[in-house]
């Protein structure tokens, strides 16, 4: 147990975070992450290069840039903004706005693999599976970090941390305990086949 621990302090990881998933969940959910915290407990277990966030800008007539632009002004110190213009489509009378960054964060992935061991994908999208398939191949690591209310049964095929079980350490505007939750990821990445890769709080 302590060699694992070891070897894990000294991976290094990117995380990978997709807004527009991010967005529904936790509206789902009913409750926010602070971005700030949970690159702080990940950074507890292995070295951070960075943290990267996906969005899709709307446009500047859009009623909604406003308040995505300050959005990004107060989580830029935490992360590293990457945005894409957000896509009208108009299908008769309605608007579709349409906004996926998933192959932004694969090529994103893929640019960043030699400097990476983990991969970290905020995400509970099963449209990540193939990145999945090509991380493994590459002999990366990769988990998944979600929450329950959103996570695809495919994701869950592999490894995966839902982010309700940090709901503690990682809500938006709570007070978080003095305390590490602790061998949150070595639980994750050293458990035994067969056992399901959801982690717990120890």
């Amino acid at each position: 147990m302590k060699k694992q621990i070891a070897n894990l302090k000294s991976l290094t990881a990117g995380v990978f975070i997709d807004d527009a998933n991010l967005f529904y969940a936790q509206k789902k959910a009913g409750w926010r992450i602070d971005l700030k915290k949970l690159r702080k407990i990940l950074a507890k277990e292995v070295k951070i290069a960075f943290v990267n966030y996906y969005l899709a800008l709307p446009a500047s007539w859009d009623n909604a840039y406003k308040a995505t632009r300050n959005y990004i002004s107060k989580i830029n110190k935490d992360v590293n903004v990457k945005t894409k213009p957000l896509k009208y489509i108009r299908t008769g009378n309605q608007i579709i706005k349409k906004g996926d960054v998933d192959l932004e964060i694969a090529l994103d992935v893929a640019r960043n693999l030699k400097q990476l061991d983990i991969v970290f994908i905020v995400s509970g999208d099963s449209d990540y599976i193939e990145l999945r398939r090509f991380l493994l191949e590459q002999g990366k690591k990769i988990v998944f970090l979600g929450f329950k209310e959103n996570m695809a049964w495919e994701i869950k095929q592999g490894k995966y941390l839902f982010l309700n079980n940090l709901r503690q350490f990682i809500e938006l505007n709570k007070k978080t305990p003095g305390y590490y939750p602790g061998r949150l990821l070595l639980t994750i990445l050293y458990q035994k086949k067969g056992k399901p890769s959801r982690a717990k709080v120890v």
